[in-house]
């Protein structure tokens, strides 16, 4: 996008992507522990807010973001590539791929911000290449919020057509089902003014939905639903035992509930306790695949956010990172409610995004090492070189405070970068938020730079140390700008 603006290219945003991906593999962003093994970029395309890995073919793994349109891997999450040609919508709220054509996949596209805010690409996308292109086959607004699975395939018909289910965020049509490939749908009763948060099909007529108003069950294979959770007019998450439909487990607030006579009666079987000072809430509950499912639950916020469980949530393993791992930000362990990808082939096979960057397991969740490989586009908010040395550059961005690059002295053709001062847990921040809308670097001392920084509420900051530490300019707090430059003639003379 950076690009398409200073060149002054219009087009629609597809086309501002399609431009953006070819400079993306031709300069990644990557980290100089990175380079012998050609691990390139990973540095987070902005957050991540659905996964899924193909039921058809495990290699095949797609993501989606709230800026960054839809990415897709051929290698099991190794490597990724932009693949959103006719996703004319910013961001997404799910993806999901047939389970016995590899090539159908639909996704739903969002406006990459918060409730009430508007694009006119959102609604329900297909692919009937495996990703590679996508058309719009239903108007319907989704905005960025946290859900589990909302897109779901129920079984063939005798006419050999599946009614695929499309969640909804409380707009519009709100949930939906097609029982035509995607020509037309039909809103699912009972549960549209709700934010849809899973959905679960437990049999050809009985589906389960867990919503912002609370746990719905349906008897008519999704066209009318009646409550039936734990918790009612709660934010609930919900997943069904694979091994016995009666057997459910739900998610709200802090804690986890039981029922084994499809939402008759419900048991509270665990609460989380806050860590660190913060209240947790459960975002999302699913079932694993195999022989003894494990139990997934995504809590929010939290560091290690995924974890699972043996027992049906009496319990859970907290997992751990490799030792040897690649990652952009070394000690990224996850924060918000992020969605995670389990494969249906290999029980063992998980991906998930912690705070943006896309981690794998190959020991179904005990451990994780990065797997970003290609999954670039950080957002950048200016560029701030040095005359004296090319090499020596300073990008502030969006949610991610500032990278500068390393100079190695060995005249790379694009810069190897570090995450600016060292690690997320000593980035520079204001009010705990790191989005630096502008920056600006002292003509006559390189190694001055002042940054506005923060989040609901935004100061500026100022290094004298080439950007190791920075201290809030008096005066400056409650104020944003887009806009910060040295008089080039009096540098003492600065301009917000």
């Amino acid at each position: 996008l950076f690009a398409c603006i200073a060149t002054g290219l219009s087009g629609t945003y597809a086309t501002a992507c399609a431009i953006a991906n070819e400079l993306r593999e031709k300069y990644p962003e990557r980290r100089i522990r990175c380079v012998a093994t050609r691990y390139c970029g990973g540095e987070a395309c902005q957050m991540c807010w659905s996964l899924e890995i193909s039921p058809v073919d495990s290699d095949i793994v797609f993501a989606g973001t709230d800026t960054n349109c839809i990415w897709k891997s051929i290698d099991g999450g190794k490597s990724w590539r932009n693949t959103s040609a006719g996703f004319n919508s910013m961001g997404t709220a799910d993806i999901a791929v047939d389970p016995e054509n590899g090539n159908i996949v639909y996704a739903l596209g969002g406006t990459g911000g918060g409730y009430g805010s508007y694009e006119p690409y959102t609604g329900i996308y297909k692919s009937t290449d495996c990703g590679e292109t996508w058309e719009r086959v239903f108007n319907n607004p989704y905005y960025r919020k946290k859900n589990n699975k909302i897109i779901k395939f129920g079984k063939r018909n005798l006419s050999g057509k599946r009614r695929i289910f499309a969640g909804g965020h409380g707009m519009g049509a709100g949930a939906v089902y097609s029982d035509d490939e995607g020509k037309t749908w039909k809103t699912m009763n009972g549960i549209s003014e709700y934010v849809t948060i899973d959905i679960t099909l437990l049999d050809d007529k009985t589906v389960l939905a867990g919503t912002s108003g609370g746990v719905f069950v349906s008897y008519d294979n999704g066209e009318t639903f009646t409550q039936c959770g734990p918790v009612t007019g709660e934010s609930s998450t919900v997943t069904a035992d694979p091994g016995d439909k009666n057997h459910w487990i739900c998610g709200s607030g802090n804690a986890l509930y039981e029922t084994t006579d499809m939402g008759g009666t419900w048991t509270q079987i665990n609460s989380f306790p806050d860590e660190s000072g913060r209240t947790l809430g459960v975002s999302s509950v699913a079932y694993g695949y195999g022989d003894n499912p494990r139990l997934y639950v995504y809590l929010s916020p939290a560091h290690y956010p995924l974890r699972y469980s043996t027992d049906n949530g009496r319990s859970f393993t907290v997992p751990k990172k490799t030792v040897d791992c690649t990652e952009f930000i070394k000690d990224n362990s996850g924060w918000g409610g992020e969605p995670f990808a389990l494969d249906r082939n290999d029980p063992d096979n998980v991906i998930v995004s912690f705070d943006g960057e896309l981690y794998k397991s190959d020991d179904g969740g005990e451990t994780y090492y990065a797997s970003s490989s290609g999954y670039s586009g950080m957002r950048a908010s200016g560029f701030l070189f040095d005359d004296e040395n090319p090499q020596n550059i300073f990008i502030p961005s969006i949610d991610r405070g500032i990278v500068k690059t390393i100079d190695s002295s060995k005249n790379e053709e694009y810069p190897i970068v570090d995450y600016s001062p060292s690690e997320d847990s000593t980035c520079i921040r204001y009010g705990g938020s790191k989005t630096t809308l502008a920056a600006a670097r002292d003509p006559k001392n390189h190694d001055r730079i002042i940054i506005c920084i923060g989040g609901s509420d935004y100061t500026l900051k100022q290094s004298f140390d080439g950007g190791n530490s920075y201290f809030i300019i008096p005066g400056t707090s409650g104020n944003s700008t887009n806009f910060i430059s040295f008089n080039p003639d009096n540098y003492r003379t600065v301009y917000a």
